[in-house]
């Protein structure tokens, strides 16, 4: 695919295999108890009537008094709302490459969309740790209630909305990969001479197997 002949193929490209669930199990389920975590602090969110009042922050001060305490929890609220629809939006590519595995017994992955739907969620945190390091630097410690709770509940909404189909869809398919005596096996393709060669892309297939491995 990448060189003129046979050699050169050998050359420059590398297979390396992994196991599947740890990015359709592992990573899923943390991320889902993340999410959890964060989401048991609604009670107490939603029982602060008095909700950033006394905060020291500049910004929550100035977010209180254009707002209003019942206001600014109601954002929060409604930020991981936001996250839930940024994940389910993103998720589909991924289940439906999952539903294209079942169906055809396999499917690729390019190394921009593996990039993409597995460290996307860092992008999230960047706007609040940007104003998080300026508050901090302008005002000092200590940095806002208001942006640490938006950050920690859009994320909340966007690990759940995420994680928990693609966990679905993958126990799915690793039922039905058993259920014809197979299993499902995770191929990444890399090209480069140095130690750390550059991934290309990955295939995920159902292999013929005789055990039973949810991993």
């Amino acid at each position: 695919m990448f060189g003129e002949d046979g050699s050169d193929k050998e050359l420059d490209e590398m297979e390396r295999f992994l196991s599947p669930g740890i990015f359709f199990v592992f990573f899923p389920v943390f991320f889902s108890l993340l999410g959890i975590l964060t989401l048991t602090q609604l009670p107490w969110l939603i029982g602060q009537y008095n909700y950033l009042r006394g905060a020291p922050s500049p910004i929550d001060q100035s977010t209180l008094a254009l707002l209003g305490s019942d206001l600014v929890r109601l954002v929060v609220l409604t930020s991981s709302i936001i996250g839930m629809m940024i994940g389910l939006f993103l998720v589909r590519f991924v289940t439906r490459k999952l539903d294209v595995v079942r169906k055809e017994g396999t499917a690729e992955l390019s190394a921009r969309m593996c990039f993409a739907l597995f460290v996307w969620w860092i992008f999230l945190l960047l706007p609040f740790d940007a104003i998080f390091l300026l508050d901090s630097v302008v005002y000092g410690p200590p940095s806002s209630r208001f942006l640490s709770d938006l950050r920690w509940f859009t994320n909340a909404g966007y690990f759940l909305a995420f994680a928990i189909p693609v966990l679905l869809k993958y126990v799915l398919l690793v039922l039905h990969a058993k259920s014809n005596d197979s299993r499902v096996k995770w191929v990444e393709f890399r090209r480069g001479s140095g130690f750390i060669k550059r991934l290309q892309y990955v295939v995920l297939k159902v292999v013929p197997d005789d055990g039973f491995e949810w991993w």
